[in-house]
């Protein structure tokens, strides 16, 4: 009790020697290459105790959000559902991959940026034609006539008798039209129109985890859309391209909620996981930088002075995670397990650094 103030808070002083005794560390910190052989080393964890402990008396902890990827994947191939309570990045759905596809084709025109907008398969149907004979057509005129652009595509094609190119002709006057208005309307409208153009016989059903995510992601645009057209941002000056850059880069940042009715295990982060009474929890990302989390150093505010403002600063934060480390052991039954994984390199092939907290024994 002495380890804490008034308030609750661990004491920087008392936690800075405090040892951390990780139950047989010779089995339960494990050393990984890739974020990859992260997950397949949680997959092996859980094989080895499965007779033991099922999915929902496993959790995992991910304080390193990258790796979410691989360990959704790999779950998800092994029949397990798992939740992430991070959310999903709006920049990987598909209402997001049809408005950048369509701000590369306002701001190109080139081939690849019509040949990208047109497959989009939200696109696709809109259009009302065969997707595969449209697609084969266009390779095949890309193979034998090596456009350089759109507008090369549109000048031949109208000089070229269907039926040989009759559904290329036609997708490409439905971009045509689009494109023509597109320019024409204000950016809001145009993209609210677009949208609404293409979705037209769609049927949402919100009870279907797809058109939930859906309904969550056209929330984000519209929120996106509305914050575009403050005049605030109209007094910029900036001209259309650069406005739909501004608001797709800040799209994609935004993230969603997903629908966990059918999942087996959740993804959590390290705050949240002494909250989590299961008795097997394997942490991965035991990294330094990740756990403890670095800051960037203040030239204005460094670390001692933020201790004498009694602002939170590193060392407090050391202090903090270190006992919340302390309490998913202490807190765990003599018959549960708490397994450590730590990476050499991470997503992008930089060299990681073992967490100091593994080395507080």
């Amino acid at each position: 009790a002495d380890h804490f103030d008034d308030w609750g808070r661990p004491i920087a002083e008392k936690w800075r020697q405090f040892p951390i005794d990780i139950p047989d560390p010779q089995r339960n910190v494990i050393l990984a290459g890739s974020p990859a052989s992260q997950s397949r080393q949680v997959l092996h964890l859980m094989a080895s105790e499965a007779g033991r402990f099922g999915p929902s008396e496993t959790a995992i902890g991910m304080p390193d959000a990258g790796l979410a990827p691989f360990l959704i994947a790999d779950l998800q191939a092994r029949g397990v559902s798992p939740f992430d309570p991070s959310g999903k990045a709006a920049a990987d759905h598909s209402l997001f991959h049809l408005l950048d596809s369509l701000r590369t084709m306002t701001a190109d025109s080139s081939y690849p940026a019509f040949s990208a907008f047109l497959r989009h398969p939200d696109l696709l149907e809109a259009t009302g034609l065969d997707p595969q004979r449209v697609l084969e057509e266009l390779d095949r005129y890309q193979n034998k006539h090596l456009p350089a652009d759109w507008d090369d595509i549109t000048a031949h094609l109208a000089r070229t008798p269907p039926p040989h190119l009759d559904s290329l002709k036609k997708a490409s006057a439905f971009v045509g039209d689009w494109m023509g208005h597109f320019r024409r309307a204000d950016l809001n409208s145009a993209v609210r129109t677009f949208l609404q153009d293409i979705y037209r016989t769609r049927t949402i059903d919100p009870a279907k985890p797809e058109d939930s995510e859906f309904i969550a992601v056209a929330q984000l645009i519209d929120a996106a859309l509305r914050e575009s057209a403050s005049p605030a941002l109209n007094r910029l000056g900036l001209d259309r391209s650069n406005h739909f850059t501004l608001l797709l880069d800040k799209l994609g940042r935004q993230r969603y909620a997903s629908g966990e009715d059918q999942t087996l295990i959740d993804l959590e982060g390290w705050l949240e996981l002494p909250w989590n009474d299961a008795p097997f929890l394997i942490v991965t990302g035991m990294n330094e930088g990740v756990v403890p989390a670095s800051r960037i150093s203040d030239i204005f505010l460094p670390d001692s002075l933020r201790l004498q403002l009694n602002l939170p600063s590193d060392t407090q934060n050391l202090a903090v995670d270190l006992y919340l480390m302390s309490q998913m052991i202490s807190s765990r039954p003599a018959n549960g397990r708490i397994s450590f994984i730590c990476g050499k390199v991470g997503s992008s092939g930089d060299p990681l650094k073992p967490s100091r907290l593994l080395f507080r024994c």
